[in-house]
């Protein structure tokens, strides 16, 4: 009888709250002045509405639990992919309050499914931080009787629905993935998954389907973050499963494959990038500011050319000296694992890592987490010390009295499943049996799913008697597989297990023996591998480790190299001492890029690519993908992300031409800039074409070669806006203009950068496309125009010029909206290119000012003098690395404002500023400022196209110092030409040495008149104000007319009068300073410089004479009518 009715006590619900309760909302206060209010009064399930002072943040409309059942059939079919068949057999609302408890500003939820059972779901709200607010959701099971074939239990699924903000709400998120980053559009399919695996490809490109799982991603992340400005987040390593809602269902949807739901909201109180940003700095973390050669360019040498061995890396490498092309990175690809192929090369190795980092270049190599087999020694040394994942849990032995009453259950449906709720099966157990079932299986019993009392005696009985409990785990082995990623001729490989203690020690000494022989950083393969059978030794379920893995994996790395290696020598030049604190903001002197990871792996890494896309210009999976898949890396917080250059699987043919040029084009704007020469086929190995075979191949990857090179100091002052701002390099519009929702929905353009908008021809025999220009700023064409030629400028201004002969890059000033060269925000415009695939657009924000280097730096690295003593005598560098470069002189693009302020403005990360502004006398002014280093600035001043002054041959101007100090102004002879100006550094024919050019120190400036751009060289000292320079060239001496709109916008603006500034002597014979309107029409102008006052009178005839005491301005006819200016009054001298 007592245990009839403990039984029944333990089976019976809690009394609901009355109807009346239920139907009732229920308001509660949490931290940061957030609410939360609930309500079941809206069909079909409970309410819950996130509210702050009164402003909606979130509003809940649906929960849901369900019961999922899955057969993962992954290592049955391909290990890197997510294979099985899975199907929600049932689902219930959660419909209603049970009870509400508070505590500490917090609320917990308990409230009942519409479940069979007695199901419910326990919500803990909290406010934890000023923008966010959790909704921590959990099953719990109190009573499951379960149904016919298992239907009712165990329930291992819960979502919820939450409605959009508008109609046209989109969001974006959910890790890398590369058919679109828009989520929400009803032409787009965008329900997704997220559960890292391998890449996909498109086996037919004109069929844009990923192969073989439509939306599978090597780095999945589960959040989204709304143009509304919220980010819905769960921080879950469970398989969740999104779907974005359209605009005829206003609602979105995410699930999760576990009995829990950690619901986290962001609130960006209206701003997307507000939100993002809080997400990415609570949750994802930033990354370190990496080592600055992991900013140029990437080459292979040993496959970079097909005319020369791969035998002979060094021999390229002297080729591309030869070129003048520079590089920063060397990547040799050698696979420390899985298979050890560094044992039989180490010598040599070891002296070509030295001649590169004698140049200055990083070697790299090639980890992954596998340990084949066939490297005996590190496999069986792994496998003794229990660090390798093992495959469990098996099925238990069973003898045969358990077997006999298994196969009595059967009979009658019961079955036996370790994922199963323990609590349902013993509590219909006798108390004596259930007590000693406990003790013996503990809590991962197993969970009969039918009532039998016989068949659940006899089954309990046999349980007890069994030796190992089905609970324990009893892996027989590690975990092996064919190692497909080998070609035709697969060997086996196993898992390490960085969840097991000493696998991160065992691993560092393979890291060690790297950086040994002289690497400086690594491709960091895979982390995606793991079925959801296997065991790990944090005992941890398989089906959550898949997705923390590979963070787990990259945190490994990380933490041992910053416990080894301190941030590069050069930043200490340039930023000071507090750049070596292997603890602050500077990562180590070495890098590694991953393709796999999860949420929190932004934190862990500071560089990534793509992983392996398509030799195409698919849209899914190729060129045009692999933008797609950069933005979204950044929106995850993967701030330094590329692709591989040129393409890796080729389904059919190799790249082509067309398609390599882009490629190159785009990793020159890119997270990271590295080629891939190699590369599979799906269809057997051919010969791929390389892109640096021939002279017009290499002609144009020197272009962007260099430019990628130039740019560093400005990508290197973004790449501290990442460590400092959570703002990625390549920064989709949503961040960088979370306010313009036209913006975030352009496709394939992206802000590099916080000044240069970037948009990319991705697709085939495209030699134009639209650009929308974002709200809030105007653009300048710098790029479109580009040529290597003299041209340019009087053709309408913009564009680039490119010196073959150093490798400058010269821009043009001369924007103007009728030449299609000046853009104003919130507009489009069709950009075309003259030549086949010399067009990248390009745009730089007017007012900004951006720091680049010397175009004789040829890498980014650090010349090495402290490796084998003849390495450094073997080939000479062709100029200075980037330390030497930067100690010495930086050099400036500029793009002043085009209206009276003149103004722009700009840093470097290595503190020092640069602003121009508008003087009242009409002047430009260039202020300098550096906190730390003395050295020369060389600066380019795009002039603006009204200039016409400077656009006509023999114009004069001038430019002054003025001392900050004393006020002591000197007028400065000009140049003869630009190059006397900029060139800075000497290199002799050889190439091996180079000096500084006589002069270089002094003060020099020159107009270019025909690409209307003014050169400076100015020595700054630091912590000195530098001389404020101001160059002189009159402008106004006009009048103009303004017609204005009823709502006060400007309809019209032209002259109305000019003609007081003489410009071929760029000398002035009076001052217009005031008008008035009188009542016939006519117009009064003040002339200050003449001490004058003219009346400008309107007829509709020309009269036979005018008769003034003057010379007179300008008489300016408008539509057939005549304007006639007469002199009223001059005033006695």
């Amino acid at each position: 009888m007592q245990q009839q009715q403990q039984q029944k006590e333990k089976t019976q619900p809690l009394p609901f709250l009355p109807k009346t309760q239920q139907q009732q909302q229920q308001e509660f206060a949490l931290k940061n002045q957030y609410v939360l209010k609930i309500t079941s009064e809206t069909a079909p399930s409970l309410g819950i509405q996130i509210l702050k002072q009164n402003r909606a943040v979130l509003n809940i409309t649906r929960i849901q639990v369900s019961r999922l059942v899955v057969d993962d059939i992954t290592r049955r079919v391909y290990e890197g992919y997510s294979e099985r068949v899975a199907k929600v057999l049932r689902s219930w609302d959660v419909t209603s309050l049970i009870n509400v408890t508070t505590d500490n500003d917090a609320a917990t939820v308990e409230a009942q499914t519409t479940h069979e059972g007695d199901v419910r779901v326990l919500i803990h709200a909290s406010a934890p931080a000023e923008n966010k607010v959790s909704l921590h959701m959990e099953i719990k099971t109190v009573h499951c009787d379960p149904g016919m074939l298992n239907l009712l239990c165990p329930v291992n699924r819960i979502g919820v629905e939450w409605q959009a903000t508008s109609d046209e709400e989109r969001l974006y998120g959910l890790g890398e993935r590369f058919n679109t980053n828009e989520r929400g559009d009803a032409s787009i399919t965008t329900e997704a998954y997220c559960w890292t695996e391998d890449g996909g490809w498109d086996l037919v490109p004109d069929i844009k389907r990923r192969w073989p799982k439509k939306t599978a991603t090597y780095m999945p992340s589960p959040f989204l973050v709304s143009d509304g400005g919220y980010v819905v987040h769960v921080d879950t390593y469970a398989r969740t499963l999104w779907q974005p809602g359209t605009p005829s269902t206003r609602t979105h949807a995410v699930f999760a494959e576990d009995a829990r739901l950690p619901l986290d909201i962001y609130d960006g109180e209206g701003n997307a990038r507000v939100a993002r940003d809080a997400y990415v700095r609570a949750h994802a973390g930033v990354p370190l500011i990496p080592p600055p050669f992991q900013f140029g360019v990437w080459e292979g040498f040993q496959s970079a050319l097909s005319t020369v061995k791969p035998s002979d890396p060094l021999g390229v490498f002297r080729m591309y000296q030869e070129w003048d092309i520079p590089i920063s990175v060397a990547d040799t690809s050698l696979h420390f694992f899985p298979n050890g192929d560094q044992r039989e090369v180490r010598s040599e190795v070891a002296f070509n890592n030295s001649v590169y980092r004698a140049a200055g270049l990083a070697p790299f190599a090639y980890f992954n987490p596998f340990v084949a087999t066939s490297y005996e020694l590190a496999w069986e040394d792994a496998s003794q010390m229990g660090l390798l994942v093992r495959t469990g849990p098996q099925p238990p032995r069973l003898d045969t009295a358990t077997s006999a009453a298994l196969a009595r259950l059967a009979s009658v449906g019961l079955s036996l499943g370790e994922e199963m709720d323990c609590d349902a099966a013993l509590r219909k157990l006798p108390s004596a049996q259930r007590q000693q079932a406990w003790a013996h299986l503990g809590s991962s019993a197993p969970t009969l799913t039918r009532t039998c009392a016989s068949e659940i005696d006899a089954l309990t009985s046999a349980l007890l008697q069994r030796q190992h409990p089905y609970a324990t785990p009893r892996p027989d082995a590690p975990f092996t597989f064919a190692y497909k990623g080998a070609g035709p001729d697969p060997f086996y490989v196993s898992l390490l297990d960085f969840s097991k203690n000493g696998t991160e020690r065992w691993y560092a000494q393979h890291i060690d023996d790297a950086l040994e022989v002289g690497y400086m950083g690594w491709m960091y393969d895979y982390g995606e591998y793991g079925d959801t059978d296997l065991w790990y030794a944090n005992n941890v379920s398989a089906s959550l480790m898949h997705n923390q893995y590979p963070e787990l994996y990259q945190a490994a790395c990380l933490k041992h190299l910053r416990s080894v290696l301190k941030p590069p020598r050069a930043l200490e030049r340039l930023v000071g001492k507090h750049a070596m604190n292997p603890k602050g903001d500077y990562a180590p002197d070495a890098t590694y890029f991953v393709r796999s990871g999860y949420s929190k792996s932004p934190g862990n890494t500071y560089n990534s690519w793509t992983g392996d896309p398509t030799c195409d210009f698919s849209a899914v999976s190729g060129l045009a993908g692999s933008v797609v898949a950069m933005l979204s890396q950044g929106l995850m917080g993967m701030a330094f992300a590329g692709s591989d250059v040129y393409g890796f699987t080729c389904s059919f043919n190799g790249p082509t031409y067309e398609l390599m040029a882009r490629w190159v084009q785009l990793g020159a704007m890119s997270g990271n800039f590295h080629t891939r020469n190699g590369g599979t086929n799906l269809f057997g190995a051919k010969r791929r074409h390389k892109f640096m075979d021939s002279v017009k191949g290499r002609t144009f990857f020197r272009v962007y070669a260099k430019l990628r090179t130039q740019l560093f100091p400005y990508l290197y002052m973004s790449a501290h806006a990442a460590r400092t701002e959570a703002q990625p390099l390549m920064r989709h519009h949503i961040l960088s203009h979370p306010h313009d929702v036209a913006a975030a929905r352009s496709p394939y353009q992206y802000m590099l950068g916080e000044n240069l908008l970037v948009a990319p021809l991705v697709h085939e025999r495209q030699v134009g496309r639209d650009v929308y220009f974002p709200c809030g700023n105007t653009y300048l064409d710098i790029f479109t125009n580009a040529t290597t030629t003299t041209r340019g400028g009087a053709d309408g201004g913009g564009g680039i010029l490119f010196d073959s002969r150093d490798g400058r890059f010269r821009i043009r000033g001369g924007h103007s909206e009728s030449s299609g060269t000046r853009h104003h925000g919130c507009s489009k415009a069709r950009v075309t290119s003259r030549l086949e695939h010399d067009l990248i657009p390009v745009f730089a924000i007017e007012g900004s000012a951006i720091p680049i280097l010397d175009p004789t730096v040829t890498t980014l690295g650090e010349k090495a003098h402290d490796v084998v003593d003849d390495a450094a005598s073997l080939f000479g560098a062709r100029a200075t690395d980037v330390a030497t470069s930067l100690a010495t002189a930086v050099h400036w693009w500029v793009f002043p404002t085009a209206d009276e302020r003149g103004w722009s403005n700009g840093e470097s990360f290595d503190g020092c500023t640069l602003s121009t502004r508008r003087l009242s006398s009409g002047d430009l002014s260039l202020s300098i400022s550096e906190s730390r280093l003395s050295r020369v600035h060389v600066i380019q001043i795009a002039l603006d196209a009204s200039s016409s002054d400077v656009a006509a041959s023999g114009a004069p101007a001038s430019l002054a110092t003025t001392n900050e100090v004393d006020g002591e102004r000197t007028v400065l002879d000009e140049s003869r030409h630009w190059s006397d100006v900029a060139n800075i550094v000497s290199c002799d024919a050889a190439g091996g040495n180079c000096a500084a050019m006589p002069n270089a120190t002094h003060t020099a400036w020159t107009l270019d008149r025909e690409a209307r751009v003014l050169w400076v060289r100015i020595p700054v000292d630091a912590g000195t104000p530098s001389p404020r320079l101001s160059f002189s060239r009159k402008i106004g001496y006009s009048v103009h007319r303004v017609v204005l709109r009823s709502t006060g916008e400007v309809k019209t603006h032209d002259v109305l009068i000019d003609g007081w500034l003489d410009r071929s002597s760029n000398s002035a014979w009076g001052c217009p300073v005031d008008v008035e309107l009188l009542p016939d029409g006519s117009v009064l102008i003040s002339d200050d410089g003449k001490n004058a006052v003219y009346r400008l009178a309107w007829h509709t005839t020309t009269p036979a004479t005018t008769t003034t005491t003057t010379t007179p301005a300008t008489t300016t006819t408008t539509d057939g009518a005549v304007f006639v200016l007469a002199v009223l009054l001059v005033a006695a001298a």
